[in-house]
């Protein structure tokens, strides 16, 4: 077993710098698209602080993805790709003695191989019709939604808000349906190890909204009084249509690819198949985590809806949004590829019971993703508020929130990719109990430091909730396939944080003598704060990498190999 594992070990390593490489090309230009989305948002609902279009319309739009999470969504990410992965290789090892299969057997085989076979197709079939169920339920259920993500505002145009939201939730409706189909193609996908099209994907969905909301700012002529769009079914339908329009374009752009890929969508109708039984006894514990985690949610929305720590509570629940936007940029460029390309490995490597090689991997991943998360974070913290002011200087609340968030960076990083190891191992009461351990701290933390800090608190309690969550999953997974704390990563945390120290002292060097007096991006020009989040993102990678080279902390040499290869 440990001659297999170390020989592999190196091809593995190269394999996942590719696919974390390919994945973080369509991330790059998934979040940069959904960015100029946001900024569409500005444009075409005259998004400033206070503005109650904008919160309505954010509301009405966070819901579908908030419902999807809490029927389906997280019950799905959670075992979908576990489930899938040990039945292909279920199916792999009956081809391996093939000569004794007839060839009907390993026609079978080879289908259920790729997803094929008739307990994948039960499950598809299971789900899509839930996802349709759900959807009829946002319909009917649309005002306690809205209800519930507006209790605290008692705003004049709450009445109003809380109608054109309504309205728009209703044509949301839809999108449900359609992330069914995402949360379906993505697994096949991810299962067979075709990983780049799940990423590139939702670049798609943000240029159709782009479009949407662009159509809309020209049919509205910059009148977004909440008052007048709540009688405007012209203008609710652009902007209800058009966003679940994307939504839907996405989903086909995945199908098709399953398609193509040659990859089996079969679809078997069998509620009672042992499949649907399996995911369903896995789903259990997940709807609590999944509860839990949209209470919490319901709380922060709530706190970052009312002023504290000396704000103004004009605007603070889309400052907040869009601080959670920014956070989620690095996450999903490097996090999200890294744990996308492992899950399918450490499902095969649990089925198999290589614990070695399970170990292995999750240590690889864990050095690859804070080796550019941790600089990631430093950088957030440092330049939050010029980032802020360059991308539109109305959302200069967002900027605390955004540093309070980016503290927190790693540990949030950290603790999502050891919830993947729980997800292979099908273990979803241990998620369970770990997302009420995040949830709980959230809350507590939340209410405690936004009464202190305003947003800042906020985001910092985020962090520190995952944070500590983190540091209890890694005892926990140590019972379970042994410490991946070795020397190995101890010395990779030692070099890690000597880069990062680099790092700061040099940006805060060239600051002192750029501008000794402090720079203040409220009065200085766009062009003077670009510089300097420009300056700023290119001198911290240029210490950082240096400080990295110097110290010999080599796990970035996958991505520059991988770079290279894709070169030559």
């Amino acid at each position: 077993m440990a001659d297999s594992s170390s020989s592999s070990g190196s091809s593995s390593s190269g394999s996942l710098g590719r696919n974390t490489l390919i994945m973080t090309g369509g991330t790059i230009l998934s979040r940069l698209t959904g960015l100029l989305r946001v900024l569409a948002l500005g444009l075409a609902l005259g998004q400033v602080q206070g503005n109650a279009v904008g919160d309505a319309y954010l509301v009405a739009n966070t819901a579908p993805n908030i419902i999807f999470e809490l029927l389906l969504g997280g019950i799905l990410s959670a075992t979908l790709i576990p489930v899938f992965v040990e039945r292909m290789t279920r199916a792999d090892e009956v081809l391996v003695d093939e000569s004794a299969l007839t060839r009907r057997e390993r026609r079978s085989a080879n289908k259920a191989r790729q997803g094929g076979d008739p307990g994948i197709g039960a499950i598809l079939s299971a789900t899509m019709a839930a996802a349709l169920v759900a959807s009829i339920l946002v319909v009917i259920f649309a005002p306690v939604v809205i209800g519930i993500y507006t209790a605290s505002d008692s705003d004049p145009t709450i009445g109003d808000e809380r109608a054109v939201a309504i309205r728009l939730l209703m044509l949301f409706a839809p999108q449900v349906f359609g992330y069914g189909f995402i949360a379906m193609a993505k697994a096949l996908l991810h299962a067979n190890r075709r990983f780049p099209a799940p990423m590139y994907a939702p670049v798609l969905n943000n240029l159709v909204v782009i479009g949407a909301l662009l159509t809309f700012g020209v049919y509205a002529a910059s009148t977004t009084d909440v008052g007048i769009l709540r009688g405007d079914t012209t203008g609710l339908l652009i902007l209800g249509v058009g966003t679940t329009a994307g939504v839907l374009v996405e989903a086909l752009t995945l199908i098709i690819v399953v398609k193509r890929a040659n990859i089996p969508w079969s679809w078997h109708w069998e509620p009672r198949h042992p499949a649907v039984k399996q995911v369903l006894k896995l789903s259990g514990w997940t709807l609590g985590f999944v509860i839990a985690n949209q209470i919490a949610a319901a709380v922060v929305v709530n706190l970052s809806r009312s002023g504290a720590g000396g704000e103004d509570a004009d605007g603070l629940a889309s400052a907040y949004f869009f601080a959670q936007m920014l956070f989620m940029l690095p996450h999903s460029v490097i996090a999200v590829s890294v744990m996308s390309a492992l899950l399918p490995d450490f499902s095969s490597f649990w089925t198999t019971q290589e614990l070695d090689r399970m170990r292995a991997a999750l240590s690889r991943g864990l050095r690859l993703l804070l080796a550019l998360i941790l600089p990631a974070a430093v950088g957030y913290t440092l330049l939050s508020e010029p980032i802020v002011y360059l991308l539109d200087p109305r959302w200069s609340q967002a900027a605390p929130a955004l540093a309070g968030l980016a503290l927190g960076l790693p540990g949030f990083s950290t603790f999502l990719l050891l919830t993947r190891v729980f997800n292979a191992m099908q273990d979803t009461k241990t998620i369970f109990w770990l997302y009420v351990l995040e949830n709980g701290l959230n809350i507590i933390l939340g209410i405690w430091l936004h009464h202190l800090y305003g947003l800042f608190g906020l985001g910092l309690s985020y962090g520190l909730a995952y944070t500590i969550s983190a540091v209890v999953a890694v005892m926990i997974l140590r019972r379970r396939i042994g410490s991946i704390f070795d020397r190995k990563m101890m010395v990779f945390g030692g070099r890690v944080l000597v880069s990062c120290a680099v790092m700061v002292a040099g940006l805060l060097a060239i600051m002192a003598v750029v501008a000794p007096n402090g720079f203040d991006p409220e009065s200085a020009s766009r062009m003077a704060t670009g510089v300097v989040v420009i300056g700023g993102v290119f001198a911290g990678a240029v210490f950082y990498v240096a400080a990295a080279r110097l110290v010999g902390m080599t796990a970035l040499d996958e991505i520059f190999a991988s770079i290279r290869s894709r070169r030559s």
